[in-house]
């Protein structure tokens, strides 16, 4: 994988603390109900980078402020310092998604095809090439 990453430019390393990432998953929440998808995407992205280039604990919360920050998420310290905002609709989304993952990684492409667990890249591309031909 660190090979992987460094092809891209992208430094990959797990040596981060790891644990209860509910407030980054509540934060997500949020910036999708702010800023839908495209918001939500750009959180989630620095979160990643954060936790498996930086090696930053995804529940501290000056990891989750710069994150929102980066990400231009407006109005998040006021989630990140409320441990029941966007609680219920945070575990309603996980368990939805618990229920129907069937391994990790597990993509959802297009919201009609599952692939569970790693694929190669192969796999990726048989799917984009009949989904093209449809």
């Amino acid at each position: 994988m660190t090979q992987r990453f460094a092809d891209v430019g992208i430094t990959y390393s797990l040596g981060g603390l790891t644990g209860n990432t509910l407030s980054s998953h509540r934060l997500s929440t949020y910036a999708y109900s702010v800023g839908g998808e495209e918001l939500q995407d750009k959180v989630m992205e620095q979160l990643m980078k954060a936790y498996f280039s930086d090696e930053k604990y995804l529940n501290d919360r000056s990891v989750l402020l710069e994150a929102a920050t980066e990400a231009g998420l407006p109005n998040a310290e006021a989630v990140i310092d409320d441990p029941n905002a966007f609680l219920d609709e945070t575990k309603k989304i996980n368990g939805v998604i618990s229920r129907a993952v069937s391994g990790v990684p597990h993509f959802i492409v297009d919201g009609r095809f599952k692939l569970g667990g790693a694929q190669p890249p192969e796999t990726f591309l048989e799917l984009f090439q009949e989904m093209s031909e449809e």
